[in-house]
């Protein structure tokens, strides 16, 4: 999923916007009965339409719907599916990690997963460096997806093998980093259509060379060193995660601790109800919010403040306004971190770093 579809998606603000998420499998027998499970999701969908429209009103929604039904190859599936349609438009993303099944009737899609995917604390990148190719990865957790296109993977034209010429240490040093450079600059058009940190892997010299010349260090969340040019994919993402996962919580324990200091400034919200209010304002400047936390709630035209819904399917109520919420940071130059389930109990399971 690009940017642009991402920033297409979170654009819409018409009622209504449904959105279908769902479970999926990669390997027979289990998707075998995916067809099934989104059958009755889209009959969820279709049901809750016919509480506020005609057959004749929702016919274009439900034609998007069923065309995205038509478009899945269920054997070549990820982890997760979401549909997205309204009258004008329609999307489907394969997700590479497992969702909750759920139907959400909106005024606007239901993006919290696809916040996850393209935030980068929960996408990474593998960059395989050798001296014949490089290749590189799409990864989350330990699945590993091989991206072709964009560049990659990149033949060698710039690396000296030849023992020879190698031996003239300054020509052979400048060959190769103009080859990381070159690669470099390709990652990065990749990366700005998805961003997501980077684990380099290779020979130590190489993983120094790259390093030195790449334009955002920072991207970079850790090193591994060896030849992994002759593994299997499941073997180099059962290598890669567990550096990548320490990483990743080291910095959310630093956001954590950001948190912390921006209580002791007062430059702080906590709870949902004031946290929506600090948003829409445009004083967020980091959205901290557990991964399973969801909200129904209505909005007061008065004041537009919230009110907590115990039903999501009433008219007027907003099926989880925490997607909404990370919605308005994001568009108001925000960024929006997931951090795991209980780690928030004392700000009611969602806080906000402010700006001032």
């Amino acid at each position: 999923m690009s940017k642009e579809i991402f920033n297409k998606i979170i654009e819409f603000d018409t009622y209504p916007c449904v959105s279908i998420i769902m479970k999926t499998h990669r390997t027979a027998p289990d998707y075998h009965k995916d067809p099934l499970r989104l059958k009755n999701l889209v009959k969820e969908a279709i049901d809750r339409l016919s509480d506020d429209f005609s057959k004749k009103d929702m016919a274009a929604i439900v034609n998007n719907i069923e065309d995205l039904v038509a478009s899945i190859d269920f054997s070549k599936n990820m982890d997760g599916l979401a549909l997205y349609a309204n009258d004008t438009f329609k999307e489907k993303i394969l997700l590479p990690f497992a969702v909750k099944d759920r139907v959400v009737v909106d005024n606007t899609f239901a993006t919290r997963d696809l916040i996850r995917w393209i935030n980068r604390d929960t996408n990474y990148y593998v960059l395989l460096l050798n001296q014949n190719n490089v290749r590189l990865y799409d990864g989350h957790r330990e699945q590993l997806n091989e991206i072709i296109g964009h560049g990659f993977p990149l033949e060698n034209d710039h690396y000296i093998t030849d023992s020879l010429v190698a031996s003239f240490s300054n020509e052979s040093e400048r060959k190769i980093k103009d080859y990381f450079n070159t690669i470099d600059k390709l990652f990065l058009e990749v990366h700005k259509n998805k961003p997501g940190y980077l684990l380099l892997t290779g020979a130590k010299k190489n993983l120094a060379y790259y390093k030195d010349v790449c334009d955002k260090k920072d991207v970079i969340i850790g090193f591994l060193e060896g030849n992994y040019e002759r593994v299997s994919l499941h073997e180099l993402g059962k290598a890669a995660w567990p550096i990548v996962k320490n990483e990743l919580a080291v910095k959310r324990h630093v956001i954590l601790d950001d948190l912390k200091k921006a209580v002791s400034q007062n430059k702080y919200a906590s709870g949902v109800q004031e946290v929506w209010r600090v948003a829409n304002e445009g004083r967020c400047s980091v959205l901290v919010v557990e991964e399973d936390y969801r909200e129904s709630a209505s909005i007061k035209p008065k004041d537009n403040t919230l009110r907590i819904e115990s039903d999501s399917k009433l008219s007027g109520v907003i099926d989880d306004v925490v997607d909404e919420i990370a919605e308005i940071v994001i568009k108001k130059g925000g960024r929006v971190v997931f951090t795991e389930n209980g780690t928030l109990d004392k700000h009611q399971k969602i806080a906000a770093i402010l700006r001032y």
